[in-house]
C-alpha cells in the first residue's frame, strides 16, 4: 500500500500499466484525445488496460471539447477524466465520472488562480497542479488555492520531500508522468520507483 494518492499521467505502455497496478497507485491516466499527438485508440487501450487490475482509469483530456468528450467516453471505459478547460467542468459533471481538474501553471495567469480554481470547486472532485514548463521544479503558492480543493501535485516533487509535501496543507497525493519504452517490453522505471518507494507503507 501507499501512504497517499497517486496519479501517474500520460502511460502508454503496458510495461508502465503494470508496473504502476503492482505498486497500486490509485490512478493511470491515458490520453485517449482522439487525433491529439500520442493518443491510443480504443484497441490500444483495451490492450494495455486488460491486463491490469486495482487500479482506476484516468482518460486525459487537453483541447477536445466537452461534446467530443462525452462521445469519446463510448469507446472507453475509464472511471474518471481529466480536463483542463475550467468552462468544460459543469457539463462533464454530467457524466457521472469522477473528474479532475488540470491547472497548467506554464499557461495560467498567477493572477487568475484563485479565480479559476473558484469556478471548478464545484464540481471537479480534485485539482492536478503541475506545469508543461520551467515551473515543474518549484512548488506552487498554496495560498492562491481556495479551502476545500483536494490538490494532486505534480511540480516540485522528489524523493526527499514527497512526504513533507503531505503533511499538512491541501495536498492529498501527488502525480507523476509515465514515459516510453526504451524498446517493446523494457523500461527504466528508476525515478518514478524512487518516489513511489518512498510512499510505501512500512
Amino acid at each position: 500500500m501507499l501512504k497517499t494518492l497517486v496519479k501517474v499521467s500520460g502511460v502508454n505502455n503496458l510495461s508502465d500499466a503494470r508496473y504502476c497496478s503492482g505498486m497500486m497507485v490509485e490512478w493511470i491516466g491515458f490520453n485517449i484525445e482522439q487525433g491529439s499527438s500520442g493518443s491510443l485508440t480504443p484497441k490500444e487501450f483495451k490492450e494495455i488496460t486488460d491486463w491490469v487490475a486495482g487500479v482506476k482509469l484516468v482518460g486525459e483530456f487537453n483541447a477536445a471539447t466537452a461534446e467530443d468528450i462525452s462521445a469519446t467516453l463510448k469507446d472507453f471505459n475509464v472511471d474518471a477524466i481529466q480536463f483542463n478547460q475550467a468552462e468544460q467542468a459543469q457539463e462533464l459533471s454530467e457524466t457521472g465520472k469522477t473528474l479532475i481538474f488540470r491547472l497548467d501553471r506554464s499557461t495560467t495567469d498567477p493572477r487568475q488562480t484563485e479565480e479559476i480554481l473558484d469556478s471548478v470547486a464545484e464540481y471537479a472532485d480534485y485539482v492536478l497542479i503541475e506545469s508543461s514548463g520551467d515551473e515543474c521544479a518549484t512548488l506552487p503558492d498554496f495560498s492562491e488555492i481556495p479551502e476545500g480543493i483536494k490538490v494532486l501535485l505534480g511540480d516540485g516533487v522528489s524523493e526527499k520531500n514527497v512526504e513533507s509535501l503531505l503533511a499538512g496543507n491541501c495536498v492529498v497525493g501527488i502525480s507523476i508522468k509515465g514515459g516510453d519504452e526504451i524498446k517493446p517490453g523494457y523500461k527504466d522505471f528508476d525515478e518514478m520507483a524512487s518516489i513511489l518507494e518512498k510512499l510505501e507503507e512500512d
